[in-house]
């Protein structure tokens, strides 16, 4: 079950967008996502319809990435098990 993001624009932050060349309110966008990398290592700052289309294809791109690597699915959960999966 996948959930639809909602960015929040700070209300405050008002600026050109990078990717569309509009005066909009934009939201922060992690190069890196939190999760990965929880320190920081850098935003940019984007209007709410720009970040959705990113989310979307950082989506798409993460997907192939996952898929050339299958085979760590297999080897975390044999070890999660601990013992040997039939595929």
């Amino acid at each position: 079950m996948s959930r639809k993001r909602k960015f929040r624009p700070n209300k405050g932050n008002r600026g050109w967008c990078p990717k569309c060349q509009q005066y909009k309110i934009l939201t922060r966008h992690h190069i890196i996502p939190k999760w990965v990398h929880p320190q920081g290592n850098g935003i940019i700052m984007i209007c709410n319809e720009c970040h959705i289309e990113l989310h979307s294809i950082l989506r798409e791109a993460e997907k192939l990435v996952l898929l050339d690597h299958e085979y760590m699915y297999y080897s975390i959960l044999k070890d999660f098990l601990g013992e040997e999966m039939r595929r």
